[in-house]
């Protein structure tokens, strides 16, 4: 699995653990930023977005809305209203073209003086 450019991200719907990489961010986040896809029962959507990376990790997430849910029966994220929402309604610092993506983390992270 590799980063991607959001914007030719080839599936509509964005599934639980997707993550978004911003490579420009401004205070209180450090470039890159990561944010994460997850469930949450408090959103409209059923879905919110919370920063993984740096500083403000776990302290910070955004709602979505209802309107951000994939068509038909899947519990996921539309790509489409993502990149048309972003810098109106997820993060304005970080222009949507500069925006990667992943699946989600690989397990593979190595951790020193482990096997």
């Amino acid at each position: 699995m590799r980063w991607r450019k959001l914007l030719n991200w080839p599936e509509e719907e964005l599934w639980r653990g997707t993550v978004f990489r911003l490579l420009k961010s401004d205070w209180p986040h450090e470039a890159p930023v990561d944010l994460m896809l997850i469930t949450s029962e408090e959103s409209p959507s059923g879905f919110s977005l919370v920063v993984t990376t740096g500083y403000k990790a776990g302290a910070r997430s955004w709602a979505l809305p209802a309107s951000a849910k994939a068509k038909g029966k899947v519990s996921a994220i539309s790509r489409t209203w993502i990149i048309k929402n972003w810098e109106r309604r997820i993060y304005a610092e970080c222009p949507v073209a500069a925006v990667r993506i992943i699946a989600n983390y690989p397990p593979g992270v190595q951790i020193a003086g482990e096997p």
